[in-house]
């Protein structure tokens, strides 16, 4: 299959002018479909309004954005990109599965919180280093898989009694 430019990408999402109803998942890890990887998250996965399964993962992204309109997402990767900050997430309130592995993330917000269905919270090697960060998690009642190997904060002892 021939890769695709960003470029490219972005003119046939715009030559679209209603949403993709079919589409429930898109995988645009490892540089598939690009002729490099991605550096931010394309603007226009708006469209894909029935998407379930989003694959990013091995990409270059930093921040996390451009996902408002994905409100039926159920499991988003993210995992081996450059994100430093776990943010713009708290209207993907259907999210079940959440891949972070490999990022260089060190700071948790409140918006995690609002995902309250979440399952899985996979943040191995990353910056994760303050406690106040893991009591953030307490409220995910749904959790049952949470990885933090790899983080400084593994290294306090006794960190089990917060986990």
């Amino acid at each position: 299959m021939e890769k695709i430019t960003h470029k490219l990408l972005d003119k046939i999402l715009d030559k679209l002018n209603k949403p993709l109803v079919k589409a429930e998942q898109l995988d645009f890890g490892h540089g598939k479909y690009f002729d490099h990887v991605l550096k931010h998250i394309p603007l226009n996965l708006d469209l894909f309004e029935h998407l379930k399964q989003l694959n990013l993962s091995y990409n270059y992204i930093k921040k996390i954005d451009n996902l408002q309109n994905l409100s039926k997402l159920t499991l988003l990767d993210l995992s081996f990109n450059q994100i430093q900050k776990l943010e713009n997430i708290g209207h993907l309130r259907q999210l079940k599965s959440l891949n972070l592995n490999n990022n260089k993330i060190h700071l948790l917000t409140l918006e995690i919180q609002s995902i309250c269905g979440l399952e899985e919270l996979k943040l191995s090697n990353n910056c994760v280093w303050n406690i106040h960060e893991i009591i953030l998690l307490k409220k995910l009642n749904k959790l049952k898989l949470l990885t933090l190997d790899g983080n400084p904060i593994m290294r306090l002892p006794r960190i089990d009694i917060f986990i």
